[in-house]
């Protein structure tokens, strides 16, 4: 089997959830070269440790949407209070709804990005995952 071949369904299992430990594995029913292995190994624990921040950063996103969806919700109570009494809080009001509406927008447009764009590979210390196949060729 080729190196491609097996770094892709090494990569598949990785989507499919599995953990750095269950790929090394994996990889040992491979003939591998000590070199070819470490590498590979390494390629894919820099991948996996991108995708849990990808992961991280999404669950924030939700977070901002909740917060966006909470400010908007005591800017509405804090409209209806206004029209009831004589009071000014149109001011606080005003904030916010418009605060609420923005955080939850960020947030939904975040939490629609690709994986890959949450965590841009250029930030990255680790090697990538075409520099290293062709590295080994």
């Amino acid at each position: 089997m080729s190196l491609e071949a097996i770094s892709e369904r090494c990569f598949q299992l990785i989507h499919e959830g599995q953990d750095y430990l269950t790929i090394r594995q994996h990889l040992d029913q491979y003939q591998l070269t000590e070199s070819e292995r470490q590498g590979l190994l390494k390629l894919f624990d820099g991948y996996i440790q991108q995708l849990d921040l990808a992961k991280q950063q999404r669950q924030q996103f939700i977070n901002y949407m909740i917060l966006g969806v909470t400010f908007f919700i005591i800017g509405l109570v804090l409209f209806f209070i206004s029209m009831n009494s004589s009071s000014n809080y149109y001011i606080l009001m005003i904030g916010m709804l418009v605060g609420g509406y923005w955080g939850f927008k960020q947030g939904y447009q975040g939490y629609h990005l690709p994986l890959h764009e949450l965590v841009p590979p250029e930030e990255s210390k680790y090697v990538q995952r075409k520099d290293f196949l062709d590295m080994i060729e």
